[in-house]
């Protein structure tokens, strides 16, 4: 197996770094942080297009690897979503610039990616409906983006210092299983 190479890693890792920061900052910043000069992350990303669709890539890769080693298919269904949320916060850098980048609603290939990264997620909530656990009255593609979005949120919450990184993941259960009304109040009913 071929050892992965440390100076494309170190480029991504900083890039995820700096871009999530700052959307603007120049290659030659990204360059600094890394280590390296700007040849050499021209070398690895000729292009900031191509050094963005590889943070792309790279961010729906770790979010991927933390659902799956969060074991969705296992235990109940919100003790799983618990888990994948556990999992998946700690990738916030990445989360943070895999949120904010148009490129990837652009992109039809990372849009898939991005769904397949989630379909562990949605076989969760199908489950949980299947078991009572979750509505079934609800889209599971509405509770997939749903989950998704309340952890991205929590990111950004944390990262503005408005919300403690330890607590991030529970809030996120509450908001999903629980909603926001106090218990005692009647969902809304569709018209």
């Amino acid at each position: 197996m071929a050892r992965p190479d440390r100076t494309r890693r170190a480029v991504l890792d900083a890039a995820t770094l700096v871009l999530s920061k700052d959307s603007g900052a120049s290659l030659a910043e990204v360059a600094t942080v890394a280590g390296v000069g700007r040849t050499t992350l021209h070398r690895y990303f000729p292009t900031r297009e191509a050094l963005v669709r590889a943070l792309v890539g790279d961010a729906l890769d770790h979010v991927a690897q933390a659902i799956t080693d969060a074991k969705p298919q296992e235990g109940p269904v919100p003790e799983a979503l618990q888990r994948i949320a556990d999992s998946v916060i700690p990738q916030g850098p990445s989360l943070r610039f895999l949120y904010a980048e148009p490129s990837v609603y652009a992109a039809h290939e990372m849009m898939r990616r991005w769904y397949d990264a989630l379909e562990p997620v949605a076989e969760a909530i199908r489950r949980g409906q299947r078991e009572g656990s979750i509505r079934a009255n609800l889209p599971v593609s509405w509770v997939v983006d749903t989950f998704a979005g309340t952890i991205l949120t929590a990111w950004d919450s944390v990262e503005e210092g408005r919300l403690a990184r330890l607590e991030a993941p529970r809030l996120v259960m509450n908001a999903l299983l629980y909603g926001v009304a106090e218990p005692a109040h009647t969902p809304v009913r569709a018209p």
